[in-house]
């Protein structure tokens, strides 16, 4: 009976520490698809305005085959100072998404990974990710990816 004890006791000590590993991983590969993604999207809004001489809202006016994924979430905002983003969410994964930001000014634009849990803000840190700001009340972490640009 101890031994069974014993042995009940070094496989809860294991699952303890190999799950959040686990669960980090999981994470980290399905954030692959938005970085993709984010890609994409930067290219596609590269190609639209070449064609049109400006960027567009809509994700559906871009040649992008990956607007049929319902998992993914694209959101692309215009404002009239002149700043433009798009923002990639996968909707298995709430507390991860990603960004590409530019002015008119500067269009090289930046990659911004935003986490929002602990192993979220771990995988922006393992792409390589500098912290760049953390939202008001700490709810959202904002990191720099120069890797990607």
């Amino acid at each position: 009976m101890i031994e069974l004890l014993v042995v009940v006791l070094i496989i809860g000590i294991l699952s303890a520490v190999a799950l959040p590993q686990y669960q980090k991983a999981v994470l980290k590969s399905r954030s692959t698809q938005l970085f993709v993604t984010m890609k994409a999207l930067r290219t596609a809004q590269a190609e639209y305005y070449l064609a049109n001489g400006e960027y567009t809202a809509d994700p559906g006016n871009l040649s992008l085959d990956i607007l049929t994924d319902e998992d993914l979430n694209i959101n692309c905002v215009l404002d009239s100072g002149g700043k433009f983003y798009c923002q990639v969410r996968d909707r298995k994964i709430p507390d991860l998404f990603l960004e590409y930001v530019f002015n008119w000014y500067s269009p090289d634009g930046s990659f911004r990974c935003g986490a929002s849990s602990q192993n979220a803000k771990g995988v922006c840190i393992s792409y390589g990710g500098v912290l760049y700001k953390t939202s008001e009340g700490g709810g959202t972490t904002f990191y720099k990816l120069a890797m990607f640009e």
